[in-house]
């Protein structure tokens, strides 16, 4: 008896979120509880530290996969595409942050 396939559904069904999935929402979160006095920059960076953690408890297993996942096409695709889900994220929570005017500023013109 052969197998079939599996269909788009079956496959989609068995995508379950990572725990990378939450890093955007986390340092969202993070930056939106920096100190209000601190610049945009450094609070992203900061924000940002979330998504080093793992790197700092265990350097070897994550650097082991950051070789994998940057030595093969599809995976270093998709994390790429998981770190740009999390721009509107980290945006709106830039936005957030008191003192900040949400209009954008125009670079002035000379």
């Amino acid at each position: 008896m052969s197998r079939a396939a599996p269909s788009c559904a079956t496959s989609a069904a068995r995508k379950r979120p990572s725990a990378f999935d939450a890093y955007g929402e986390r340092a969202a979160d993070t930056l939106r509880a920096r100190p209000a006095d601190e610049d945009d920059w450094t609070a992203l960076r900061r924000a940002l530290d979330v998504v080093l953690a793992y790197h700092r408890r265990d350097p070897v297993s994550a650097l082991a996969t950051t070789r994998l996942v940057r030595n093969t096409p599809a995976l270093c695709a998709r994390l790429l595409e998981k770190q740009d889900g999390w721009r509107p994220v980290l945006a709106q929570a830039l936005a957030e942050r008191p003192g900040d005017d949400p209009r954008p500023t125009p670079w002035p013109c000379r």
